[in-house]
């Protein structure tokens, strides 16, 4: 009977330091994902810093890939940590917020650019932009007369049946307030092909010449002659080579984890400053 009891203490002591570790390595683990997750975000408030200022030293009257601000290179802030930041003018994409504009012209182009993109990719646009506009009416039990505008194309994926939009298509539209206007120097070729397609034919000289020289000014477009002057006209109030909001992503891998933010920041002459904030993976803007 005193061996049975002694084995039957031996084992509870046992099972006792197995919890015991079990816990501790919990905690352990949870303490450094906690020690990580702060080291990132003083990274991520360094790199917008850094943004900051490279965006109020850029003295170019366009933005170009040539820009200092731009390709940054990854660097390494010590033995197990590496940081990644990259700029991008939010008007190298189309507002996905002017599917419903009181401006009827700029309304009608943003929707038959998205069914062509969306199509182009091998899903129905029809579909897609009938739920998106049905999302974004004003209420129909008269809760809210205001259309309802994106203020993250991650949104987009809440809405039944559009899960991974921003996944999928984060190439090409955005939810920043852009005016309308896409930037010729970093527009993807798609883009510019359906949010313009009168100059459709000539996407391939427009990335030719930008690859080249950036286009420092719109009227520079008439220099590749495929463009008339009725066409050029027409696309005149669509076009910029300037930006004032720029998306900038931050990947920080510290080990073997990985932290991502997302910051959207509004330039205004010589002052940046930050409109909106997002910290986890995926594509927000």
């Amino acid at each position: 009977m005193i061996l049975i009891a002694v084995l039957i203490i031996m084992v509870a002591l046992v099972s006792m330091v197995m919890v015991i570790e079990n816990r501790s390595s919990k905690n352990f683990d949870y303490s450094s994902r906690l020690l990580m997750e702060n080291q990132a975000a003083l990274y991520f408030n360094s790199a917008i810093s850094v943004a900051k200022r490279l965006l109020e030293n850029d003295d170019n009257n366009y933005d170009a890939p040539s820009d200092d601000w731009y390709n940054l290179p990854p660097f390494r802030a010590n033995g197990n940590t590496l940081v990644s930041m990259s700029i991008e003018p939010a008007n190298s994409k189309i507002d996905i917020n002017y599917l419903i504009s009181p401006n009827k012209s700029l309304s009608k182009r943003t929707k038959s650019a998205f069914m062509n993109i969306v199509n182009a990719n091998g899903l129905n646009g029809n579909n897609f932009l009938n739920k998106i506009i049905n999302w974004m009416k004003p209420n129909d039990e008269g809760l809210s007369n205001s259309v309802k505008t994106f203020y993250s194309l991650k949104e987009i994926d809440y809405i039944k049946g559009l899960s991974k939009f921003s996944f999928k298509f984060h190439k090409y539209f955005t939810a920043a307030d852009v005016k309308g206007r896409i930037n010729i120097n970093f527009a993807p070729g798609e883009v510019i092909e359906a949010y313009l397609p009168e100059i459709g034919e000539c996407v391939g000289d427009i990335i030719k010449y930008r690859q080249k020289q950036p286009f420092k000014n719109v009227t520079q477009l008439r220099d590749i002659g495929c463009i008339g002057d009725k066409t050029y006209l027409k696309i005149l109030p669509f076009i910029t080579t300037s930006s004032n909001i720029f998306d900038v992503r931050v990947d920080v891998r510290i080990s073997n984890k990985y932290f991502e933010a997302e910051i959207l920041m509004d330039r205004i002459g010589k002052y940046v400053k930050v409109l909106k904030y997002f910290e986890g993976k995926g594509y927000y803007e």
